[in-house]
């Protein structure tokens, strides 16, 4: 409950506004019956039309004032909830950065898009409506029973106690009931965003492995298993709205019993006995939607217990200085580098060292696991080193400050993103390149042909994650956005894995032609991809089992003749 409460700091003032005018709100209805009221009990007593003209100039004051104060009332609460909504979402995203790309080895992509999507929707309730109605019953339930209270005193302890028992005890109850049923539910709509997630992407091969039908069973019973939850929390909480409203109606009885009493006795007017019973019915609007509201609060409970459980997690010691980067930046060192994802897991790296020196090419062969990937994380910047150390022209990566780092360098990684804008932004993106430098990137790539042959050209729109593309079109593009940047590092991470090997063979001479001032890392999976590099490291299980150049690797027995005959055997 303190994380919910924690939000509500930023938006105390609009939010205690918002309840205000939501009390307000409810007094212009309870006014609203009133008036009403006394106008049909002293209509029967035939009055002069000077007798009611207050009132009646009542009802269409309290009629209007309730529409507009309600309109208000959301206006102002809506506005806190989105900037509340904002602010969850950018500090989820920045406490979640820097976990990135290790938060994908560790982490489902499904989970962490329901709770940063799905879970932070459901906060959204908790101030529109938990938060401020609970503050504007409160201060009604002072008011009303007050006022109930001056026409009965006995009417006033009732109302009292109906609206204690209509706001608190009843949603106590139901809260209760509802707390199991809607961390279930949640957890079930995360399971279901995974399955279904991981249906439609994975949908052209479900198909064709003839598994679809078992991938859209896993999502029917996760749909399943919310709708059930959601079933059970629905049906409490509708039972404890009519236990509230059965008692708002019991008590309004006995409030109108008690106002008769008062009037028989001589001590109220005979007309105010229809207007207390009325307005104390009008009063308990607020109460009426507190079970709600408990509900509500234990969802956003939930809710918040995992969006918190992501935002509160330690950041991984990725040591970053405030100096700028060095001038010029290369030669970078790679020095006995170890890492490791977790305290308990094995080394990633290992006493990995290697030199990146201007116009050289390196490369990093390996079987799938050997550390290849993470290593170029590493030189980005974005893992922690357990020991070792990463230079620039001398200077500590631990010294210089993240993005002025990152600036000197540009990654194309294996599940490079690409966004549904045309191909031009997309090449662009990160550089401020102009026409001409995005045109000359895209030739460096070997896809200038391919997107002048597009139906527009450059401003093609490449679709939701390149889908318009082909898989092979899809890594130009990402390279060509990398070399567009001229950075003094260009690392290449299985870059060409969807091209031919002749194709491939063609964009890398071109790309080390473009970065002939700066350093080139290429990955790959395929020694004949990389046969012209300076030095040619292997990997496996995170160490450097080889090092050499094409020539010297390819005549010692070792692994990477091995990757060269496995290769060629291929084909």
């Amino acid at each position: 409950m303190s994380r919910l409460l924690r939000m509500l700091i930023p938006i105390r003032r609009s939010l205690a506004f918002g309840a205000l005018l939501g009390a307000a709100t409810v007094g212009s209805s309870v006014a609203l019956l009133a008036c009403s009221a006394f106008i049909i009990s002293r209509a029967g007593q035939q009055p002069t039309m000077e007798a009611i003209a207050i009132p009646v100039v009542g009802v269409r004051l309290f009629g209007i004032l309730r529409g507009v104060l309600r309109y208000l009332e959301r206006l102002v609460v809506h506005d806190a909830t989105f900037q509340v909504l904002a602010d969850v979402r950018v500090g989820l995203l920045r406490a979640a950065a820097p976990h990135v790309p290790g938060l994908w080895v560790t982490e489902k992509r499904a989970d962490w898009l329901a709770r940063a999507v799905s879970d932070v929707e459901a906060l959204q309730g908790f101030v529109a409506r938990a938060a401020a109605p609970t503050l504007a019953a409160v201060a009604m339930a002072v008011a009303v029973p007050l006022w109930v209270g001056s026409l009965a005193p006995a009417g006033g302890w009732v109302c009292l106690g109906g609206m204690l028992c209509a706001g608190w005890l009843i949603p106590a109850v139901t809260r209760g009931l509802t707390r199991r049923p809607s961390r279930d539910a949640l957890s079930a709509r995360a399971d279901l965003v995974e399955a279904a997630l991981d249906c439609v992407q994975g949908l052209p091969e479900l198909t064709a492995m003839g598994r679809r039908q078992e991938a859209l069973g896993r999502v029917d019973a996760a749909a399943d298993a919310m709708a059930a939850a959601q079933m059970r929390t629905s049906l409490a909480q509708a039972a404890g709205a009519w236990a509230a409203q059965a008692l708002a109606w019991g008590a309004t009885g006995l409030i109108l019993w008690l106002c008769a009493v008062e009037a028989s006795a001589g001590r109220l007017p005979h007309v105010m006995v229809a207007v207390g019973a009325l307005g104390a019915l009008a009063g308990f609007e607020t109460a009426l939607g507190l079970p709600a509201a408990w509900q509500q609060t234990e969802v956003s409970r939930a809710a918040a217990d995992r969006v918190e459980e992501l935002a509160d997690r330690p950041s991984p010691p990725v040591p970053h200085g405030g100096e700028v980067a060095p001038e010029p930046f290369l030669p970078i060192a790679v020095a006995d580098l170890t890492l490791r994802y977790a305290a308990d897991a094995p080394p990633a790296l290992d006493g990995v060292s290697l030199a990146l020196r201007p116009g050289s090419m390196v490369a990093l062969v390996g079987s799938s696991g050997s550390g290849k990937s993470t290593l170029a994380w590493a030189l980005c910047g974005l893992l922690p080193v357990e020991g070792g150390r990463i230079t620039a022209h001398g200077k500590p990566q631990s010294a210089i400050d993240s993005d002025a780092w990152r600036a000197r360098i540009a990654l194309v990684s294996q599940d490079a993103h690409l966004f549904d804008a045309t191909v031009a932004a997309n090449v662009g993106l990160g550089s401020g390149a102009g026409p001409a430098e995005v045109h000359d990137a895209a030739r460096a790539a070997q896809a200038d042909g391919f997107v002048r042959s597009l139906p527009q050209g450059y401003e093609t729109l490449v679709g939701e994650r390149g889908s318009s593309l082909s898989g092979g079109q899809r890594r130009r593009i990402t390279v060509a956005r990398a070399l567009a940047r001229r950075a003094d590092l260009t690392i290449l991470d299985e870059a060409g894995a969807d091209l031919d090997p002749i194709t491939e063979a063609e964009m890398l001479r071109s790309v080390r032609a473009h970065c002939a001032n700066g350093a080139l890392l290429v990955i790959s999976h395929r020694p004949a991809a990389v046969a012209d590099a300076d030095e040619i490291l292997v990997l496996a299980d995170g160490r450097v089992a080889q090092r050499g150049r094409h020539t010297d690797l390819l005549a010692a027995p070792g692994p990477y003749r091995r990757l060269w005959e496995a290769q060629a055997l291929a084909g």
